[in-house]
């Protein structure tokens, strides 16, 4: 878990997207490669596992947006 505060949040998600994809397979039970943000008693997905092993972001509007508002006040 992570509390989006300041700019930390981006080399945080990678570094969780890499914990949840190599725990991914490591698991003994059902557990997803991605990251997903909790807002509002609401889960949206925030990165998406490839085929070829990669990881790709799929935030959504407002994650961005509150990532954007970050970057612009940290700046």
């Amino acid at each position: 878990m992570h509390v989006i505060e300041n700019q930390s949040v981006i080399p945080t998600i990678q570094q969780m997207a890499r914990f949840a994809r190599l725990g991914y397979g490591d698991g003994a039970g059902p557990l997803s490669p991605n990251v997903y943000w909790w807002r509002d008693g609401t889960w949206a997905q925030v990165t998406e596992l490839q085929l070829d092993g990669t990881t790709s972001t799929v935030a959504n509007a407002e994650l961005r947006g509150v990532i954007g508002e970050i970057r612009s006040h940290d700046a």
